[in-house]
């Protein structure tokens, strides 16, 4: 207290010549007597306001001149109101405040006011209070706030009696941090990840005394969204927090994957065949984050996925002709047999169970941001592909050089005339009960909240064995004339129409292609 007298004094004596013009009609005897009483009140609030006893507290009430007056609230974990009346402030402050500490800083006048009976003069000073509680708590409003009250007391003596008295007493606190009552958590330093949580996305303050307090109800987070963060809430009346910090050790993610263009490969197709073909794949993988530092993660993936895709295969128009026996005449005649044969066309479905086995290496650019890159095989097991039944029309004819080229296309004679094709296949395509393919690719993740993240990237996938073998060697469309063998139709009197299907001139088949990968993940 005596630190205070001496910085009051100072601050009254250097202004006390320019008192006297600004206090029209006192006399320097009058001002320098209210500057005194003004100084010992001050020090009176000083010694008083720690509430240590009985006498304490009815010395403090009697510097007011209303004891049920608003005053400013500093009592920091014991309440949040802004003001509080002066009868509950010291209740509340004697019961909850332990071993409390109180210092007055940079204390200023205002200007000394002449109100007739009275006179009014306002002091500025910075209020530094420090106490505990029965949580063991160390309240300090400058740890806290990162900055002293500002406050404003009011001072006003009568004249006549000379009695001095307090008749209002503000204040303010310049901090972006919220007030804290009676209801709050207890953080105690004892990890250096502490002092990177977040409560409604502002840091824990921690006090020279390694403490943070957290106003309920709290909601608290970590910026690294690859650590599980644990909080405990001890029981009782003392909220005290126990955080504690595990890295995410598993991640899960459903995705999709969707052909870019064709997703299969055929060896020794026709030239004449139009082939497309596609595929999209659903599927739930499931990794083993490696514990790593910094911003490079290593991930381990398998999971469980279900393919669907379809090759198409078409000819537009396909026109040819072979030389007829005469056992292929239904009265014997040898003929030269032409076809016009157009919309041809055929469908193979393919349905997998998937099982992918890979790598991805991920690097993080910022908290939200990240690439990948994934390495891995995937193994197809075949469920129920199957090679659908072919369609067209057909017109056929013959010519006679025995009857100078007579054309026949008589429907009655040698399946002669129009038809439409709808057949079903049997044909030497062989399903692989499980085929193996390559992939690798690349994307970006973005963060969507949390633990939560969604992924985009392109993938190229090839096959190392096929999906479809072709037992035999497969033939080959052709035009103009040819031989009996090599014709998509024939005919002969004892069997009628024989066809091959448009799988017999494809070879065998894998995967290969780019495809276009969508990802929703969740790490744990």
């Amino acid at each position: 207290m005596e630190n205070t007298t001496k910085k009051i004094l100072a601050s009254i004596s250097l202004l006390g010549i320019s008192m006297c013009a600004n206090a029209q009609g006192l006399s320097l005897t009058e001002e320098r007597d209210f500057l005194l009483k003004s100084l010992r009140l001050l020090d009176n609030y000083e010694y008083n306001s720690t509430l240590r006893s009985t006498e304490d507290i009815g010395e403090y009430l009697s510097l007011f001149a209303d004891e049920n007056q608003e005053i400013f609230n500093d009592l920091l974990g014991i309440s949040a109101e802004e003001t509080l009346p002066l009868q509950e402030y010291v209740e509340l402050f004697k019961n909850n405040a332990i071993s409390p500490a109180i210092k007055l800083k940079n204390v200023r006048r205002g200007e000394i006011q002449d109100m007739g009976e009275t006179i009014v003069m306002p002091l500025l000073f910075e209020k530094e209070m420090r106490y505990n509680n029965s949580c063991g708590a160390i309240l300090s409003s400058n740890n806290y706030y990162g900055a002293d009250y500002q406050m404003k007391m009011v001072l006003e003596m009568n004249k006549a009696t000379g009695e001095i008295q307090i008749i209002s007493l503000t204040g303010n606190i310049d901090s972006n941090r919220p007030r804290l009552g009676k209801d709050f958590a207890i953080v105690e330093y004892d990890d250096p990840r502490n002092r990177e949580v977040t409560n409604n996305g502002q840091k824990l303050n921690f006090n020279v005394f390694d403490q943070a307090f957290i106003p309920l109800p709290y909601n608290l987070s970590y910026p690294d969204d690859d650590m599980n963060m644990k909080v405990i809430a001890s029981e009782g009346e003392c909220r005290k927090l126990n955080i504690t910090f595990h890295p995410r050790k598993f991640m899960l993610k459903p995705r999709v994957n969707i052909s870019l263009g064709r997703s299969f490969t055929i060896d020794d197709s026709a030239s004449l065949m139009d082939i497309s073909s596609s595929s999209m794949e659903f599927g739930l993988d499931f990794g083993y984050i490696l514990p790593m530092k910094g911003n490079f993660k290593i991930n381990l993936m398998t999971g469980l996925g279900y393919s669907t895709g379809k090759i198409d295969l078409a000819v537009g128009d396909l026109n040819y002709n072979y030389a007829a026996p005469g056992s292929a005449d239904i009265d014997g005649v040898a003929y030269t047999r032409y076809y016009e044969i157009t919309n041809l066309s055929q469908g193979i479905s393919l349905n997998h169970l998937t099982i992918p086995i890979y790598g991805d290496f991920e690097y993080k650019f910022s908290k939200y941001v990240s690439a990948y890159l994934q390495v891995g095989v995937k193994m197809y097991c075949n469920m129920g592909s199957k090679v659908n039944r072919f369609t067209g029309d057909m017109y056929a004819y013959g010519v006679y050089p025995e009857y100078g080229d007579l054309m026949i296309n008589a429907p009655y004679m040698n399946d002669f005339g129009n038809s439409t094709i709808d057949e079903s296949t049997n044909n030497d395509l062989k399903f692989n009960g499980a085929a193996f393919d390559g992939f690798g690719g690349l994307g970006v993740r973005a963060k969507i909240y949390g633990p939560l993240s969604i992924e985009a990237g392109i993938n190229y996938q090839v096959g190392f064995s096929n999906v479809i073998v072709n037992t035999r060697q497969p033939g080959e469309l052709i035009t103009g004339s040819i031989t009996e063998s090599q014709a998509f139709a024939t005919y002969t009197a004892s069997e009628g129409t024989m066809l091959h299907s448009l799988t017999d001139y494809v070879g065998n088949i894998k995967r290969s292609g780019l495809k276009l990968n969508i990802g929703l993940i969740v790490k744990f």
